[in-house]
């Protein structure tokens, strides 16, 4: 049993040799200088997946016509869904309630806007 503890000494390894402040900055400045470098790139891959959102664009049979932003946390959207047009109010918390316009937008607006103006005169 002495002999198999007397075969049990350890010794420690060497200390490792510390590197130099040097090379430490310099790896420093290389790497940010490749995190700048890749950023543009990033940020117009970013933007061109987000092209999808544009109006104009069909996705089946539904068009994102057009938006309306309120105020930097909410906006309005113009969907059209076939032969019916949509408004939808989006905000941080997500979608609000969904309006269906009627089929004759304009001749509604034109009715509103003729009422509002003969009840204003005398």
């Amino acid at each position: 049993m002495t002999a198999l503890l007397a075969d049990l000494s350890y010794t420690p390894p060497a200390v490792p040799e510390v590197p130099g402040v040097g090379h430490l900055v310099v790896q420093l400045c290389l790497l940010t200088g490749f995190v700048l470098a890749i950023c543009p790139g990033l940020f117009w891959a970013s933007r061109r997946v987000g092209r999808g959102r544009e109006p104009g664009t069909r996705s089946g049979g539904l068009e994102y016509v057009a938006a309306l932003p309120l105020n930097s946390r909410c906006s309005l959207h113009l969907l059209k869904a076939g032969d019916h047009s949509v408004v939808i109010g989006s905000e941080l918390g997500g979608l609000k309630p969904v309006v269906a316009l009627p089929d004759s937008f304009e001749a509604a607006l034109r009715h509103v806007t003729a009422t509002a103006t003969g009840a204003t005169r005398p």
